[in-house]
């Protein structure tokens, strides 16, 4: 895992969202040389039918992976799927909890 992604499997854990990292496989057919593609998001939180793909690129630097986002969307319609950038993680790295926010049933 990288730091973004730690960061992120740190909120989760916090917030008591259960998680699994890079559960799938998502097929997106061949590339220009008829090599098999497939994207693999990062995260995948049952409770919400929702894969999470992290990104600590910089913004000029993400095309790649909005491509990959777009193109899962279109061939598997039913897949929920969300991009997380390198601003979203920099928000969530800035905020600040207190205690009983994180774990109300110790406090």
């Amino acid at each position: 895992m990288h730091w973004g992604e730690r960061l992120v499997s740190d909120f989760l854990d916090a917030a008591g969202i259960e998680w699994h990292y890079e559960p799938h496989c998502f097929d997106l057919g061949t590339d220009h040389k008829g090599r098999p593609r497939g994207f693999r998001p990062d995260f995948y939180l049952p409770a919400f039918d929702l894969y999470v793909e992290v990104t600590t690129a910089k913004q000029r630097n993400t095309t790649r992976k909005h491509r990959k986002v777009r193109l899962l969307r279109e061939l598997h319609p039913h897949v929920n799927v969300q991009l997380l950038e390198r601003r979203d993680i920099l928000r969530l790295s800035e905020q600040t909890f207190e205690l009983d926010d994180l774990f109300p049933e110790t406090v």
